[in-house]
């Protein structure tokens, strides 16, 4: 492995969401909206996703998001733009969320 190119930095978005899923009645609907989201972010925004915590509670979901690049403005709308996605998803309200740039 070679040195890191100081020019050219890797940076890392570290996006976390906070859902709220009044609705669910059980586990297995929480996690049918979790998966739906986390897959249409990935596929949307070409990043990982992962639930993150609260995973036993019925009506509320973490998911924790992380998009790579070398342009922190270029990962701070990246990572807006998550935010937005996810406010507008119907299955699910956005409680709180934070971004993060490394």
């Amino acid at each position: 492995m070679g040195a890191a190119n100081s020019s050219n930095p890797m940076l890392i978005a570290a996006i976390q969401i906070e859902l709220s899923i009044p609705w669910a009645m059980s586990l297995k609907d929480k996690r049918h909206v979790v998966k739906g989201l986390k897959e249409k972010i990935r596929h949307r925004f070409h990043c990982s996703t992962a639930e993150v915590a609260d995973n036993e509670l019925w009506r509320s979901a973490v998911i924790g998001i992380a998009v790579v690049g070398n342009d922190a403005k270029f990962l701070q709308s990246v990572a807006q733009k998550i935010i937005n996605f996810a406010e507008e998803y119907p299955d699910a309200n956005v409680e709180d969320f934070s971004i993060e740039i490394i």
